[in-house]
């Protein structure tokens, strides 16, 4: 009878682990309108106006609107995306400051003007299409905290490039890597040996965070999956297993991968964490990522010091190609994302493999618990059900597949 009864409410709690409860971004969202035009030979403005009837503090960070080198617009030559050569930083979402937010009141713009030769090669010049599209997170206009997100397309814009003038623009990326040392070795000599020491640490939990979301996505929980990735079916499912494969291939070897570490950039300033510089495998590790966050931790869709690497390697592209954006950062904001950007968006593996790496009582990781089910039942159950209420997040982390597994293969 008892058996029984801690069956229904572990069914019951599985069948509420991991609700559609939020929407799912629509791509023709019109509360943010953003237009591009030229102003020079690869000069491009950028406005983006509050369509809505209320007003909205828009996130600059990693969008059009960022002066930082970063993904704002794509660029295309005869129908093909050129590559993007610039940088991706990871920014620390839970304390932002106000000059990070643009605050619109209902038909007010913000504008930001750059030059797209700093991220796209434009030397063969040519006729070239401009085009911006992805997401903006918002704020209360009395607040820093992101509450929410829209989607935008701006319009095409048609550019004939003079190259011969767009190869006098010198890229960020490149004047950055004229900075870098070039030998092989995974660490630089910009790493601390405490730092060196906590990244080969990392790298070792970095290798464990992506073989569970390995596991998870061949064979875990579709519902979970789901929640995360929007599409169930293996042309799905199997890049998703893939990528994170790679990452634990590179991860897993330390000092003779494609990927180097340095822990030191002009880059690392305000909320910054990490950068990733895709076009030739490097990752800045910034010194706040050292001091805000723990290495790991168990609480749900936390961001941590493995979360973060394991986000910045989904970005290169030598790893595993495409490499991925960043449309979108936290659970609730990746988990709206519609499916052709969560499978391209970096915290959307990060936080999904973190969450099948550990569980949330007594910080017991996956592989160790999912080896024992009196563990999972009773380290992570019973003292929801002596307390009468979930402890933490814990139900957002619910193991569904392997709960399933160990019910005899109900489904749930």
């Amino acid at each position: 009878m008892f058996a029984t009864a801690i069956v229904a409410v572990l069914l019951a709690a599985a069948s509420s682990a991991f609700p559609h409860a939020a929407r799912e971004a629509s791509k023709d969202d019109a509360n943010v309108s953003v237009q591009l035009s030229a102003v020079g030979n690869t000069m491009v403005k950028a406005v983006v106006t509050n369509r809505g009837d209320e007003a909205i503090s828009v996130l600059r960070l990693n969008s059009v609107l960022d002066s930082f080198p970063c993904r704002r617009v794509d660029v295309y030559k005869e129908g093909k995306k050129m590559e993007f050569e610039g940088l991706l930083a990871h920014h620390d979402m839970q304390n932002l400051p106000d000059d990070v937010f643009a605050t619109l009141n209902p038909g007010d713009f913000a504008e930001n003007t750059f030059d797209i030769a700093e991220t796209v090669d434009l030397s063969a010049g040519g006729p070239v299409t401009v085009l911006s599209e992805g997401v903006f997170l918002l704020a209360r206009s009395d607040s820093t905290s992101i509450s929410g997100m829209v989607q935008y397309r701006s319009n095409e814009l048609k550019i004939d490039v003079d190259g011969v003038l767009a190869a006098k623009v010198e890229s960020a990326g490149g004047l950055r890597r004229r900075n870098l040392d070039k030998r092989t070795s995974f660490y630089l000599d910009t790493c601390t040996p405490a730092a060196m020491k906590n990244l080969t640490a990392l790298l070792k939990s970095t290798t464990d965070y992506a073989d569970a979301g390995a596991r998870a996505a061949t064979n875990g929980s579709l519902a979970t999956f789901e929640t995360f990735f929007k599409k169930t079916d293996l042309r799905t499912r199997r890049p998703v297993a893939s990528r994170f494969r790679a990452i634990s291939n590179e991860t897993s070897i330390i000092d003779g991968g494609i990927v180097r570490l340095t822990c030191s950039d002009d880059f690392c300033k305000g909320t910054i964490n990490a950068i990733a510089d895709s076009w030739i495998s490097f990752i800045t590790i910034c010194p706040r990522f050292f001091s805000a966050y723990p290495p790991t931790s168990p609480e749900c869709h936390a961001t941590d010091q493995t979360s973060i690497l394991l986000h910045e390697m989904t970005h290169m592209r030598h790893v595993y190609s495409p490499g991925t954006n960043d449309f979108a950062y936290g659970y609730d904001n990746v988990t709206k994302l519609p499916a052709d950007q969560a499978i391209n968006n970096a915290d959307t593996f990060a936080i999904y493999a973190a969450g099948k790496f550990f569980f949330f009582w007594f910080f017991v990781p996956y592989p160790i618990a999912s080896s024992i089910p009196g563990l999972i039942y009773f380290h992570r159950f019973l003292p929801w059900m002596l307390n009468g209420k979930v402890i933490g997040t814990c139900r957002r982390c619910m193991p569904t597949s392997l709960l399933r597994r160990h019910l005899g293969g109900k489904s749930l």
